[in-house]
C-alpha cells in the first residue's frame, strides 16, 4: 500500500495506453481477430469444449 500512495500512476497510464493502442492496430491490421476464440471453437465466456 506505501508504492500505491507514494508512486505515480503515470507508468501504469502510459502502459495501459500502449496496450490499447497495440491491440487496436494489430485488429485493424488483421493480424489479431476480435472473435479469436470462436474460430478456436470456444466461447470467449464459457468452458472449453469436451472438457471434464
Amino acid at each position: 500500500m506505501r508504492f500505491i500512495s507514494s508512486a505515480s500512476f503515470m507508468p501504469f497510464v502510459r502502459y495501459r495506453i500502449a496496450l490499447g493502442l497495440a491491440i487496436i492496430a494489430l485488429v485493424a491490421a488483421g493480424a489479431l481477430s476480435p472473435h479469436a476464440a470462436e474460430s478456436a471453437g470456444r466461447r470467449a465466456d464459457g468452458p472449453v469444449r469436451g472438457a471434464p
